[in-house]
């Protein structure tokens, strides 16, 4: 298995610190001094914007755990994040019929989720179990970050499957802290400690669980927009291109912007508008670009509403998808798509 490299890093999106405010109140810490060692911004932790290599985020977790001596700092973060985010990845589960094809579709996509986790659904006799695995070595303690991925899996599995959804156990592969009681109180059933894995065991019949939310026509759309995104993925030379790429993967959150993409392609956003505008396009040319063609495809594809398309796209709101639509096509998107349906 491949090692991390710092100086090559992985980027994971900043979003997976959302919470770290909360936790920190929690337990009377301090993150002023973690969050300037490891070259991260205080905003980010409210409003993330864009990336952070995967070692700054382990490192912060880690630093925290032991400033404040909570070795549960992960999971008090996974405790406080919201536990749907935006943006098609997270339009994939609640579009799901059941519990179980809201979790194939997620494990279908998951590369365009993380670059370092993967997870992995197995069944043995009556139980379901939910791996999670890393795609390369780290050489480092990644407890807290397990914990964290753990927690936020949870939490959406209760979103998707009611309140009251409680898994059969969690399994984690690191030692037991001493306040393991914490754990078990939250997620109210069995955790194990110095597991084999790391990850979530369920009642099999728990993978037929309804969603109310399930819409199997605009399901479908979703999947054939990533279904493109992951035939793209890190395929192109074309820097406009690879800028579409991104916008691709991204509408709909707060990583579909010039900062987001200029990180990841490890350029400054100056220079990558440069770059752009010797190909004779902007960030901004290519966004709508995008946006357009997406919108068109949902319209001839589907009966998606137009605050659920607003809401994909990107757009404050109705309004503002409908005046843009129209800037490009010179109608509106109710009046394009009863010509184009």
């Amino acid at each position: 298995m491949q090692v991390y490299d710092a100086h090559t890093p992985l980027l994971a999106t900043s979003e997976l610190l959302l919470g770290s405010l909360e936790a920190a109140r929690e337990i009377g810490a301090d993150l002023t001094g973690a969050l300037a060692a490891n070259g991260i911004q205080p905003e980010q932790l409210v409003a993330p914007r864009g990336f952070l290599a995967l070692d700054q985020i382990v490192n912060f977790l880690n630093s925290i755990a032991e400033e404040s001596n909570c070795p549960h700092f992960g999971f008090l973060v996974g405790v406080h994040q919201p536990p749907m985010r935006f943006g098609l990845m997270a339009q994939l589960p609640r579009l799901s019929s059941t519990l179980g094809e809201a979790i194939e579709n997620a494990l279908q996509y998951n590369l365009l989720n993380s670059e370092f986790s993967i997870w992995e659904l197995q069944r043995k006799n009556k139980h379901a179990i939910l791996v999670r695995n890393n795609r390369i070595s780290y050489k480092g303690s990644l407890t807290q970050l397990h914990t964290l991925a753990i927690t936020v899996v949870f939490n959406a599995f209760r979103s998707l499957g009611g309140e009251n959804w409680r898994p059969s156990a969690i399994c984690f592969s690191h030692k037991e802290p001493e306040t393991a009681r914490l754990y078990n109180k939250y997620f109210g059933s069995p955790v194990e400690f110095n597991q084999d894995f790391t990850g979530i065991v369920f009642p099999a019949i728990d993978l037929q669980i309804p969603i109310a939310t399930a819409d199997n026509e605009l399901l479908a759309i979703v999947k054939s927009h990533l279904d493109t995104v992951m035939a793209d993925y890190q395929v192109h030379d074309i820097l406009a291109n690879r800028v579409q790429q991104h916008i691709r993967q991204h509408l709909g959150t707060d990583l579909c912007n010039l900062e987001s993409v200029a990180q990841r392609l490890n350029q400054h956003p100056r220079t990558l508008q440069r770059e752009l505008r010797r190909q004779g396009v902007t960030f901004r040319t290519l966004l709508t670009e995008v946006r357009h063609d997406v919108a068109e495809h949902y319209l001839r594809s589907s009966s998606i509403g137009l605050v659920d398309l607003a809401d994909i796209l990107g757009y404050r709101n109705v309004s503002a998808f409908s005046r843009a639509f129209k800037n490009t096509s010179g109608l509106s998107p109710e009046h394009w798509r009863r010509l184009n349906a």
